[in-house]
């Protein structure tokens, strides 16, 4: 790769030259006119300052040419690293063509016959196995069914004792708040919280009017 490190010192010092020689310019811009003006009239001093703007303009021209050419040495500096980047690509890939071309290549027949042999047919349900699933199925139907039933049968039901509601759940008998296994509990339980009851209940002829 070629390097243009001897144009970019020649730019760097070329800048600097038309740099000073817009100074330059600048100054005799500002000087002239001062210095006539002491020993002409005002027409006289602005013509003074002719020679400075020009030398000042000419200075900023140069410095726009080496500006100019100095992007000119970075396009060519970035064209030739692109072009080695491009070369090393197409070396890798005329390497892997050169692998890939002398390793054997399997025929269409022998990856079909490879996979086949590698992934063998998977075999859905027969005909008896879906309906004795679906037998066992509507017998376990059956059953819940069944079971449901039979709880519904065994659940206690909610009766009412002398004027108190007992309340019959799953798990047994609540009145008051207070569960009981059975209802001969619960109603012991109204007859000794009631004194009255568990005296008509005693003596019956009481509960004549």
């Amino acid at each position: 790769m070629k390097s243009y490190e001897t144009a970019r010192k020649m730019f760097d010092i070329l800048e600097i030259a038309a740099w000073l020689m817009v100074g330059a310019g600048v100054l005799l811009t500002l000087s002239g006119p001062a210095t006539v003006s002491q020993f002409a009239p005002s027409g006289a001093a602005m013509a003074a300052a002719l020679p400075g703007i020009a030398v000042a303009f000419l200075g900023m021209l140069q410095v726009a040419i080496v500006q100019n050419a100095r992007a000119g040495v970075d396009t060519a500096e970035y064209t030739q690293q692109m072009l080695q980047v491009a070369r090393d690509q197409l070396e890798v890939s005329r390497r892997g063509f050169k692998l890939q071309k002398g390793a054997p290549a399997a025929g269409f027949t022998e990856a079909l016959s490879t996979d086949r042999d590698a992934d063998p047919p998977v075999e859905g349900p027969s005909y008896a196995d879906t309906a004795s699933t679906m037998e066992s199925q509507s017998e376990a139907a059956a059953a819940i069914e069944q079971s449901t039933e039979e709880a519904e049968k065994e659940r206690p039901v909610s009766f009412e004792h002398r004027g108190h509601q007992v309340y019959g759940a799953v798990d047994g008998y609540y009145y008051d708040g207070q569960r009981f296994d059975t209802s001969e509990k619960a109603v012991e339980f109204i007859d000794r919280k009631d004194p009255l009851l568990a005296q008509q209940a005693k003596d019956p002829s009481r509960n004549a009017v």
